[in-house]
């Protein structure tokens, strides 16, 4: 068995969606989300975090946004000026190869 980090997209209107990343860091998350979601990197900043999950916002309107995004449950208030709030969850998958 093998493990990999993953950040979990919580407040997807279809469901949950699990991407790969090397680490937690703020670049690689936001990069994950960047390239599952469709959206530029600069177009997200990180709000806050914890140990376990992360809010990241979206800065700019995206009118062809690939998944619909609902409100995260404990929004932070720093997301003022951010059309959406994205809720991410840090875990590790274990898989076989």
């Amino acid at each position: 068995m093998k493990k990999s980090n993953v950040v979990i997209i919580e407040n997807l209107l279809d469901g949950k969606l699990v991407v790969p990343v090397q680490n937690f860091s703020k670049d690689n998350v936001i990069s994950a989300i960047s390239v599952a979601l469709k959206i530029k990197p600069q177009d997200l900043k990180h709000l806050s975090s914890s140990m376990s999950r992360g809010f990241y916002g979206v800065t700019k309107i995206v009118p062809l946004m690939y998944f619909k995004i609902t409100s995260p449950e404990g929004e932070p208030s720093s997301s003022d000026g951010c059309f959406k709030v994205i809720q991410v969850s840090y875990a590790k998958m274990l898989y076989e190869e």
